[in-house]
């Protein structure tokens, strides 16, 4: 009986020592991650289907005995955990730990493998860039697997008839490697995937959002899925089924998907956007409403039985003449398309979310409704708003409108186009939800805008492309930013508004050309009681007194303007078109331009101090502007050149800014000698693209570009031309670097362009 043992014994030695002879060996270890149990392994490159054994995995990879990956933790700083590419044999991927440290790792990657041939089960992929990447491999399976903080959780492309079911994708802040502003902001897609079934699947993502994006994809079936904090977009889906989801948090889009069903979701919102045809029943609406932005969707789309918070959403097609006062207690949602002659009113109704949407209708009256109302009209004319409670409108290629005695409570109040609009009298704030609100006001003329109070809000008034207009009497209070009026046009008339307690006060203009400001009409407005000069066409003029909030100066020659303090307003100083002026003296601090100078030529400015702003001194498009000895600490960039010409910057001191100390952008021929460039956290100078022809030198740079978060940088200057010279060619005298140790100083650049250079380095500081 011994002697039958010990040939047993023998015979089972001789296959072990034998089997090493011709299959890999892998160290395997047991490893517990979250209570399972995994063997650890190095990752599983997969090239073609002999690799399969070549690894010593089980299974002879038939439908019946596929290869098996499972039961492995592959915890890697390589670029894939497991790779396959081009097989035809059958293989499961099953219960297995995968993550990747690579900077674009992928968990799972699978590409060009026959149909019907790859399973994910059961699988853990975590803090990996990619969890999941199937590519042109069709009808595989992706069921039961938890992927966990992965900025692209899934991407699938050109893989038809794909089943992905029951999986759960998370980024809980509590086991996340990855950077946490790459994971706040996921995004995953779904390219040329027709005939795929994406159903019982969980997402909660938490931070800003997962943008799941699925593309040209048609005959989808979308069931049953639960959606935290995920924006779904569907385009071109055509014959797609989408039903009994939950998505809280943010918008479900269709973009050009003909004969959608969407049937019993429970959304936040809807967008419809040239999706005609399709079937929108018995859906559950949230928080926002269903948007179409097609009038054909209106016309062809079969729209039944939807909630909107909890009330009913009504569909109207060229109804007339009708007075709606009790039954708008009914609806969450009222949609009226071609309708004339319409008036909602009624006085008694409070704390009911209304959303009213008005296309290509005439005569619309909306009044006295105490609601959280939102509006929305599309080219749609002669409309009154008036005595109501609203929580924010949208006018699109409207004319006609008169906005009056309204309470609008909400961060969206904006006008698109149209001609002849009256907003009078209304309190526009974001009391209710504290975001940034703004009334915006885009391309429209003919406006009258007064005595209107706008308060607590980002941006109060933005408004573009004005013309033949009239703001005025208006209050703004506790504003970001006051009136941000941009772009002129012609025939514009700005006065007696009052701006209180604005951190960026006072009011930002942008022409589009010198004729818009000499067409403004500009007077008696006022920020924290301080006025807005705003003065044109003087000469010969010197200004250098006034207690003024702001003062802007268009189309000037000779003129001299200094003595003069500025804080917490957009610009201290603008100075536009204007040719031989002089400023100097000039203290701002705490604004986002502290000098503005723009479209001019020959300009001097002098031992003026800008601080904590966002540009200390900014010139854009001019000439022969000579600027010396002017401090600009602790603001972003303290002196920016942008698409200007034979500048000069001699003995300025620019210290401690949280960008650079000089950034020129598209400018030529400027010579910077004399300056101090001072602990600015990127670089003492920083010359971006088609800067060309500049000289530097003589200039002392100490301590700058003390960043750490982009460790490639290591110079105390940038420069991607090497037309810029960085010495004098007659004294070849470069600048000091305090961190100069011998040879050529090199300058930081771009990946992939000229690389420029300090040849003669100074020894010691020039200053």
């Amino acid at each position: 009986m011994k002697s039958v043992w010990k040939y047993i014994i023998a015979v089972t030695v001789g296959l072990i020592v034998l089997t090493s002879v011709f299959v890999p060996v892998y160290l395997f270890v047991w490893k517990d991650t979250d209570d399972d149990k995994y063997i650890q392994h190095e990752p599983i490159i997969i090239w073609n289907d002999s690799d399969f054994s070549e690894y010593g995995l089980p299974g002879r990879g038939t439908k019946n005995d596929p290869y098996r990956i499972e039961n492995y933790n592959i915890t890697t700083s390589d670029l894939y955990a497991i790779y396959i590419f081009g097989t035809i044999d059958y293989f499961v991927i099953e219960n297995c730990y995968l993550e990747s440290s690579n900077e674009d790792g992928y968990g799972i990657y699978i590409e060009g493998v026959n149909k019907g041939t790859a399973k994910i089960y059961n699988n853990t992929l975590s803090n990996c860039y990619h969890g999941i990447g199937v590519f042109y491999t069709d009808a595989h399976q992706i069921i039961d697997n938890k992927i966990t903080c992965c900025v692209v959780p899934f991407n699938l492309e050109n893989s038809k008839e794909t089943t992905i079911f029951r999986n759960t994708i998370s980024n809980p802040e509590s086991e996340a490697k990855l950077d946490p502003s790459e994971l706040s902001w996921g995004h995953s897609r779904i390219l040329f995937c027709a005939g795929i079934t994406f159903s019982q699947n969980t997402v909660q993502w938490t931070g800003l959002l997962l943008d799941l994006a699925i593309y040209f994809s048609e005959n989808l079936t979308f069931v049953d899925n639960d959606f935290q904090n995920v924006e779904l977009s569907f385009s071109v889906c055509s014959n797609s089924t989408i039903e009994n989801n939950l998505s809280r948090g943010r918008v479900v889009n269709l973009f050009s998907s003909t004969n959608i069903i969407v049937n019993g979701n429970d959304f936040s919102s809807l967008n419809v956007v040239d999706s005609p045809y399709s079937i929108i029943t018995n859906n559950y609406l949230s928080h926002f409403s269903i948007d179409f932005d097609y009038l054909d969707d209106y016309y062809t789309c079969t729209i039944e039985n939807n909630w909107v918070n909890d009330k009913l959403m009504s569909f109207y097609i060229g109804l007339n003449n009708t007075y709606f006062t009790t039954s708008i207690s009914e609806y969450g949602q009222m949609v009226f398309v071609g309708c004339n002659n319409i008036t909602l009113s009624n006085p008694t109704l409070f704390d009911q979310i209304l959303h009213l949407d008005f296309l290509y209708c005439e005569y619309i009256s909306v009044q006295d409704l105490d609601l959280q109302l939102y509006l929305e009209f599309e080219s749609t004319d002669y409309i009154e708003i008036e005595n109501n409670n609203i929580l924010g409108f949208q006018f699109e290629s409207s004319n006609n409108v008169t906005i009056e005695n309204n309470s609008i409570l909400d961060p969206s109040a904006n006008i698109m186009g149209g001609n002849n609009y009256t907003i009078a009298n209304n309190e526009i704030s974001n009391l209710k939800y504290g975001l940034y609100s703004y009334c915006f006001i885009n391309e429209v003329q003919n406006l009258l805008m007064y005595g209107n109070r706008i308060f607590d809000c980002e941006y109060s008034l933005t408004m573009y492309e004005l013309s033949n207009s009239v703001i005025f009497n208006n209050t703004f209070e506790n504003v970001t930013r006051g009136l941000r009026q941009a772009w002129l046009s012609n025939n514009v008339t700005i006065s007696n508004n009052t701006i209180i307690n604005s951190l960026y006060g006072g009011i930002t203009l942008h022409g589009t050309n010198e004729t818009a400001y000499l067409s403004l009409t500009f007077e008696n407005n006022y920020v924290d009681g301080k006025l807005i000069g705003y003065y044109v066409n003087l000469d010969n003029v010197t200004v250098d007194t006034g207690n003024y909030a702001h003062v802007f100066f268009v189309n000037c020659t000779g003129l001299t303007v200094k003595d003069l303090t500025f804080s917490n307003v957009f610009a201290g100083l603008s100075v536009l078109y204007c040719n031989q002026t002089t400023i100097s003296n000039i203290t701002v601090s705490h604004s986002v331009l502290g000098i503005e100078v723009s479209e001019c030529s020959i300009v001097y400015l002098a031992n003026n101090t800008c601080s904590n702003s966002s540009t200390g001194i900014d010139v854009e498009y001019s000439s022969l502007v000579y600027l010396e000895n002017n401090t600009c600490r602790e603001n972003e960039n303290g002196i920016e050149i942008y698409q200007s010409a034979n500048c000069t910057l001699e003995w300025n001191t620019l210290i401690n800014n949280s960008e650079s100390g000089i950034f020129l952008y598209s400018s030529v021929y400027c010579n910077i000698t004399y300056n101090l460039l001072e602990d600015n956290y990127y670089w003492g100078i920083e010359m971006d693209c088609y800067d060309s022809f500049n000289k530097i030198y003589n200039n002392a740079f100490i301590n700058n570009n003390w960043q750490e978060e982009e460790e490639w940088y290591t110079s105390q200057a940038f420069d991607v031309d090497p037309s810029n010279m960085w010495y004098n060619e007659i004294t070849l005298m470069g600048n000091y670097w305090d961190d100069w140790i011998s040879g050529t100083y090199e300058l930081d650049y771009y990946s992939g362009v000229s690389r420029n250079s300090d040849p003669y380095p100074l020894i010691s500081n020039p200053l």
